[in-house]
């Protein structure tokens, strides 16, 4: 009976999953008013928690401790005690905040990683599987609408269709497949953030498949179509405090072995990438990643976010120690329908939390580092926590400057980057191996 129940448990969890990366913003099922994305992970939450009660699973550790009152008092004081005090509607609170309920999760998938019940690395195969399928439509597309200009538009239409059958993306930009201003064909959409942990999974490998290379061939391709100076960024981040990482262990004189021929993979791949834009051969990408890069700094969504961030510190200067709670806005709203939504999530938890929020978060997020680097210290997986630290690096880099942060995808990749540490540092095959 309760093979049979993990079985159908296990089974709603991946059918979330497959939903969450392939769905796109989430609007593409919608029964009586509720997503099927709602729906997959009700399910989920409930199943997860009565098999692990009944299989007698739950063993607690110091990280699930913080994590739940981290989760307790976001909840309690900035999802509702703070916004009801300041007259926020629930709805919007629920709706800028609610995704934190996602954390939930990570409890009872930690007891089943830690209990060998799931299979991490199975998880993370088939993690990836799904996000090359993604990073294929989104490829094929812009290969397509370069060959045929002429279908850019029916293709748009097409994916509007499927994606958006509610008509809320011109109020929640969660997807664009069209032309830019430059010219230049964009296919990205909210789930082209899981670019991030599944590139990592992949050059993390311990033991490397020959179907790698294609896909870090394949992630950098869908990395570029997607037309995301956050994501090119984030990335460029992440490996670059991995390189720093290793070099500084390297100058302690503690040998540890480097994945010298993926970095080489990746140094190739970016230095193609770099050398057509920079020479223009054949014309094929016109100078635009430059351009794109460059314009950071000049082009008008940069001026947008100055606006943004000058009203968010002057709400917040109003409201400075508890902050408006979710769903505050400042005087600047971005949009009407979602005016709670801010591209400069930094400072948007900073107004909506205050400083005894913010204070909360990074004590939560520094003291879990905390745990897991000495963890890994104690069990010899430092070259794991460096793929670990700089994946959280490259998400939060990217994350903060995109109004996805604390949505089912931002929270989801913030779940997969905790439960990794589950299976590395405390699964039961390593706690056997140290008894």
């Amino acid at each position: 009976m309760k093979d049979q129940m993990r079985r159908l448990t296990l089974t709603v969890c991946f059918l979330f999953l497959a939903e969450l990366i392939l769905g796109g913003p989430g609007y593409c099922w919608v029964f009586y008013g509720i997503t099927l994305r709602k729906i997959l992970f009700s399910g989920s939450l409930i199943l997860l928690y009565t098999y692990v009660t009944l299989a007698g699973l739950w063993r607690f550790r110091l990280q699930d401790l913080l994590i739940f009152l981290f989760l307790f008092l976001s909840l309690a004081i900035w999802l509702i005690g703070v916004p009801y005090r300041n007259n926020i509607p629930l709805k919007f609170s629920f709706q800028d905040g609610g995704a934190l309920l996602l954390l939930l999760i990570y409890f009872p998938l930690a007891q089943l990683i830690r209990s060998s019940k799931l299979d991490w690395n199975k998880v993370k195969s088939i993690f990836i599987f799904l996000v090359s399928i993604v990073c294929c439509i989104q490829v094929a597309v812009w290969i397509t609408v370069y060959l045929y200009p002429e279908l850019g538009l029916p293709i748009r239409q097409a994916a509007l269709v499927v994606f958006d059958p509610l008509h809320v993306v011109k109020s929640d930009p969660s997807i664009f497949i069209g032309w830019m201003p430059d010219g230049f064909y964009r296919v990205m959409w909210i789930t082209s953030l899981f670019l991030i942990p599944a590139f990592f999974f992949v050059i993390g490998k311990e033991k490397k498949a020959k179907s790698d290379f294609f896909l870090v061939v394949l992630f950098l391709g869908a990395l570029y179509v997607s037309y995301t100076r956050a994501l090119w960024l984030g990335m460029a981040t992440g490996l670059s405090v991995y390189g720093l990482s290793i070099i500084i262990k390297k100058r302690r004189d503690i040998h540890i072995k480097v994945p010298y021929r993926n970095l080489l993979i990746i140094g190739v791949m970016i230095l193609l990438v770099t050398s057509v834009t920079i020479f223009n051969i054949g014309n094929i990408m016109n100078n635009r990643l430059a351009d794109r890069l460059l314009s950071v700094t000049v082009d008008e969504s940069m001026q947008v976010r100055t606006d943004q961030v000058n009203s968010l510190l002057q709400k917040w200067s109003t409201v400075p120690i508890l902050g408006t709670g979710f769903g505050g806005n400042a005087e600047y709203v971005r949009s009407e329908a979602a005016p709670y939504s801010y591209e400069m999530v930094a400072f948007a938890l900073l107004m909506k939390l205050g400083m005894v929020g913010v204070a909360l978060w990074g004590t939560t997020a520094i003291l879990l580092v905390i745990l897991c680097w000495r963890r890994a210290r104690l069990i010899h997986e430092t070259r794991w926590f460096y793929w670990w630290i700089s994946m959280g690096v490259s998400y939060f880099s990217t994350a903060m400057t995109n109004p996805y942060f604390t949505n089912f995808i931002g929270i989801s990749i913030m779940v997969m980057i905790l439960l990794d540490t589950d299976h590395q540092l405390f699964g039961q095959k390593r706690l056997q191996n140290e008894a």
